[in-house]
């Protein structure tokens, strides 16, 4: 088997890597693990140091590139295809997107193929690629109108390198995917190398080979060693998540604060109407409000024509849902105070919330999505803050063993973002204390899309040592088009699908340090992008170090006396002509 498979690589090999990635491409799908993602980016680094410097290489990168698109579009095309007015235009928007998205992979890798082949310290090599991809999903994701969404990150199976998180961000991730990915390619490579050589090879198309192919040095012992060392220190960087708990700590424990959330998700039987009202929102509230401290509405629950309505809801929901706050996700028209005359009228998406005293924080939605919701809402540019919402003692416990005097309560920080805002990295390092919960109101249009900005948002949360209410009412179309929950650091699961309103107790520490925020909290990517590239620069002395022990004496001896006509081979081999690739499409 695997030598048949070796054949069709290295006899057949435009046809096999095109026929291989676009079947791993159908894995790619909105939530892709990292087992997939790790082999997919394999093949394209294989496919790239193959293609390098040979005849027709434009042509097939294009043709890998516009399968791999084909094939990507096709894993996301369930939940595309109810994303704009019309299937056609969705699935020609998701071509497109997916196209840019694989075209920026294949660049990442590209570049990385070139400087490898004219880097001499071939052990350098092996911790480039993961800062150069690293870097570049970054700066999509900061460009990028859908922020994460626009990436190859996987969103499962690196669960144990999840405490990295909120020292580096999700950039974590990124990194280690494409160190495994990268160590993969050493591997095969070097497997394939072999394969081809079996000692039949001649001394120009060996150099030739060598040039081209960096997974390749010039002891396959000594780059093995590498890849093992490097593999066995990834493979140290799991060992923190053995030791520490992976369950959440009970809420009603020593040292802990039970609180009640809840997400309002009122069913069409019970409302009678294609879409809830806002009495609908109301009377499911009150049924709730007596068994949670904060309830969510979700995203664009309710809809204000203007101010005054939307205050008289405001103080309809202060007056009626008694003992509990209300996080009323919202969508209002206002009138544009920045035209003359303040005539034009603008619609933005917010969240407030609402107690017995009134509007106590808001918050609107800074990124909207394409298309869909870019041309008809305003973003706004105002970053998250945090709330302090007095908490105080339950039934049962006197009020001087709940909290000290004079107010006998507990301060709960709360901060709020909303559904597309937690695509983006950037979403809560402006704040300047830590958050105990985020309320996280969404709307999405298919199951698969509100799993993956659970995901996001579950990121975003562990990102700064929070924890996160996703309350996400999908389409009033479909009984099970998303899931809401509460997620976090050990929260990785749905609480529920589908619609239908719940209640849920988590423990928050008292007293809650808002102080003790995240490296990345307080200082964002930065300090992530560094070490990365510190671990490129460190690694490449060390790794080489490991390398050259593993050639002995004598391999040393016969490397340092071949340097010479390597050089000299090699840079004649730089001004050879094309090496010519039999055309295998035909």
């Amino acid at each position: 088997m695997a030598s048949s498979i070796t054949t069709a690589f290295l006899q057949y090999p435009t046809p096999t890597y095109v026929l291989t990635a676009s079947t791993l491409g159908l894995f790619l799908d909105t939530t892709p693990d990292a087992a997939s993602s790790v082999v997919a980016i394999s093949l394209l680094q294989l496919h790239s140091q193959h293609a390098h410097r040979r005849q027709n290489a434009l042509r097939n990168h294009i043709i890998l590139l516009l399968s791999l698109s084909l094939a990507t579009s096709v894993a996301m095309l369930g939940p595309s295809l109810t994303a704009l007015s019309s299937p056609a235009m969705s699935i020609i928007t998701l071509y497109n997107m997916s196209l840019v998205k694989n075209t920026i992979a294949l660049l990442i890798i590209q570049v990385n193929t070139l400087l490898s082949s004219r880097i001499s310290a071939r052990h350098a090599t092996i911790t480039l690629f993961p800062a150069l991809w690293t870097s570049a999903w970054y700066l999509v994701a900061l460009t990028s109108p859908v922020g994460k969404l626009f990436t190859w990150t996987p969103a499962s199976g690196l669960e144990r390198y999840e405490w990295l998180i909120p020292y580096t961000g999700s950039i974590a991730v990124d990194w280690v995917t494409s160190s495994w990915a990268n160590i993969l390619t050493q591997f095969v490579g070097s497997w394939f190398m072999g394969t081809a050589r079996k000692d039949t090879l001649d001394e120009d198309e060996l150099i030739g080979d060598l040039v081209d192919a960096p997974v390749s040095s010039t002891s396959p012992q000594a780059a093995g060693s590498r890849s093992l060392a490097f593999g066995g220190f990834l493979l140290a960087l799991t060992i923190p998540s053995h030791i520490w708990s992976e369950l959440p700590t009970p809420a009603y424990s020593p040292g802990m604060t039970p609180f009640s959330v809840g997400c309002i998700l009122p069913t069409l039987a019970r409302s009678k109407h294609t879409r809830p009202t806002l009495d609908d929102y109301i009377y499911e509230s009150k049924q709730y409000a007596n068994r949670a401290d904060v309830l969510l509405w979700p995203e664009s629950a309710v809809h204000f024509d203007n101010p005054e309505d939307r205050d008289a809801a405001f103080g309809q929901i202060s007056r009626e849902v008694i003992g509990s706050s209300v996080a009323v996700s919202f969508e209002e028209t206002v009138r544009d105070v920045t035209k003359p005359e303040g005539r034009t009228a603008i619609k933005r998406l917010g969240v407030a919330i609402v107690n017995k005293d009134g509007v106590q924080a808001q918050y609107f939605k800074q990124h909207l999505v394409p298309v869909a919701e870019s041309f008809s809402i305003v973003r706004w540019d105002l970053p998250p803050a945090i709330y302090e919402l007095p908490l105080r003692a339950p039934k049962g416990v006197k009020s001087p063993d709940w909290a000290p005097a004079p107010k006998f309560t507990r301060p709960i920080p709360l901060t709020m973002s909303i559904c597309l805002d937690f695509a983006f990295p950037t979403a809560f390092t402006s704040l300047t204390a830590r958050p105990s919960l985020i309320l996280a109101p969404g709307r999405t249009w298919h199951v698969s899309i509100s799993r993956m900005l659970l995901e996001q948002t579950r990121l975003r949360a562990v990102e700064i040592g929070s924890t996160a209410l996703w309350c996400d009412a999908g389409e009033e179309s479909s009984a099970n088009s998303a899931l809401s929950g509460i997620v976090g650091a050990q929260r990785r699961e749905p609480y529920q699908i589908g619609r239908g309103s719940w209640v849920q107790t988590i423990g928050i520490p008292y007293p809650f340090d808002t102080a003790g925020q995240t490296l990345y909290a307080r200082i964002g990517s930065a300090g992530g992008l560094l070490v990365v590239w510190l671990v490129a620069i460190s690694s490449a002395h060390s790794l080489m170090l490991v390398g050259v022990s593993s050639l002995g004496k004598k391999r040393i001896a016969a490397a340092l006396g071949g340097s010479w006509d390597l050089v000299r081979s090699s840079w004649l081999h730089q001004r050879a002509p094309p090496v010519q690739e039999q055309d295998l499409l035909h």
